[in-house]
C-alpha cells in the first residue's frame, strides 16, 4: 500500500511539472516568436542596408576613411571644375564617366549621422513622459472599440483564433499575468519592433512606410486574427511617441500602460464573475453603434493629448561630428 502511494505521489509531481512546462510554454512562446521574428528581420534588413549605402572604404596606414560620393561627371575638365573649392575628395574614372568621393569622417557611426540614418538627441525632461500614459489609455480604448466592431462581422472562425490566448490568460496566476503581459511583453517587444525592425526598414525606405511595415510585423505576430489588428494600431501610435521623444522609453511607457489596463480590466472580470459577453443581448448595429461612440470620443481625447505631445515634445538635435 506504501509503495502503491509513493507511486502515485510521484506521478502526482511528475503530473505537475508537465502542467507547469505547459504553461510556461504557452507563455513564453510568443515572447520568444516575437524576438526571433525581430532578431532575423533587423538582420536581414542589416545586409539590405549594407548594400545600398553608397560608400568607399580608403585605406591609409592607420585606420580606414569614409567617403561619401559627391557626384559623376562626362570629363575630367567638368570634374576638376566642381570640386576645385574640395580639398578633401578622391575620384575614380570608370567607362569614361568620372565619380568623385569626399572624405567625411574615419567613424563608420559618423557616417550614419552625416547621412540622417542616426542622429543624438539632447534627452527630453521626464516630466513631459507623463503625457504618455493618458495618450495609451485613450489611444488603447479607441483602438479596443474598433477592434470590437470588426469582430462583429468576422466569421467565427477568424474570432476564434484569439481563445488559446484568452485561454491562458483567464487560467493564469495574477502575478504571472502581470509580470508577462505588462512588464516583460512591453519591454522585449519594443526593443525589438521599434529598437530594431522600425529602424531597419526606415533606413531603407521612408519613415511611413517604415512604420505600416513594422506594425504590420507586430500584428502578424500576436498570431490571432483579434490581437493582430489591435497591435497594429498599438504599433503606429508606438512608432509615434518613439519618434516625437527620440527614446525607446516612451513606446514602452504607452506599451506598459496599454497592457497594465488590458490587465487589470482582465483580473477584475475574473474576480467579480463579470460576464464580457453580455452584450450580446444586442443586435449587430446597436453594439456597431455603441462601440463606434466609443471610438470616436477616445479617439478625439487620444488626438489632443497627441498634439500636445506634438507641440510640446521637440528634443533638440546635437549636430557635433567628432
Amino acid at each position: 500500500m506504501q509503495k502503491l502511494i509513493k507511486i502515485r505521489q510521484k506521478k502526482n509531481r511528475v503530473d505537475g511539472i508537465i502542467e507547469i512546462g505547459d504553461k510556461m510554454k504557452k507563455y513564453i512562446t510568443p515572447i520568444l516568436c516575437s524576438i526571433c521574428l525581430g532578431f532575423f528581420m533587423g538582420f536581414f534588413l542589416c545586409n539590405q542596408y549594407e548594400g545600398k549605402v553608397d560608400l568607399k572604404t580608403v585605406f591609409s596606414e592607420s585606420e580606414p576613411l569614409y567617403f561619401l560620393q559627391s557626384g559623376v561627371y562626362s570629363s575630367l575638365e567638368s570634374m576638376q571644375e566642381n570640386v576645385a573649392n574640395l580639398s578633401n575628395y578622391i575620384y575614380t574614372e570608370e567607362a569614361g564617366k568620372y565619380y568623385v568621393y569626399i572624405g567625411i569622417t574615419s567613424s563608420e557611426a559618423n557616417v550614419d549621422k552625416l547621412k540622417g540614418i542616426y542622429v543624438k538627441y539632447d534627452k527630453v525632461k521626464w516630466t513631459k513622459y507623463l503625457l504618455v500614459i493618458p495618450f495609451a489609455y485613450f489611444f488603447m480604448m479607441s483602438a479596443n472599440a474598433l477592434v470590437s466592431i470588426l469582430t462583429l462581422y468576422m466569421p467565427e472562425s477568424m474570432v476564434g483564433t484569439y481563445d488559446n490566448t484568452k485561454e491562458i490568460l483567464n487560467n493564469s496566476s495574477y502575478f504571472m499575468l502581470i509580470i508577462t503581459t505588462a512588464i516583460i511583453a512591453p519591454i522585449s517587444e519594443e526593443f525589438m519592433h521599434r529598437g530594431v525592425v522600425y529602424n531597419r526598414f526606415k533606413r531603407i525606405c521612408p519613415p511611413v512606410l517604415a512604420a505600416i511595415i513594422s506594425s504590420i510585423i507586430f500584428g502578424i505576430i500576436h498570431m490571432n486574427f483579434v490581437q493582430g489588428p489591435y497591435a497594429f494600431l498599438v504599433g503606429l501610435a508606438a512608432v509615434y511617441v518613439y519618434e516625437r521623444y527620440k527614446s525607446i522609453i516612451a513606446p514602452i511607457i504607452l506599451h506598459v500602460t496599454a497592457n497594465s489596463v488590458s490587465t487589470i480590466v482582465s483580473i477584475i472580470a475574473n474576480e467579480t464573475g463579470l460576464d464580457t459577453s453580455a452584450a450580446s443581448q444586442y443586435n449587430t448595429v446597436q453594439l456597431t453603434a455603441s462601440y463606434l461612440q466609443m471610438a470616436i470620443v477616445f479617439g478625439i481625447l487620444a488626438l489632443i493629448i497627441g498634439i500636445i505631445i506634438y507641440k510640446t515634445v521637440i528634443p533638440n538635435e546635437i549636430k557635433e561630428i567628432k
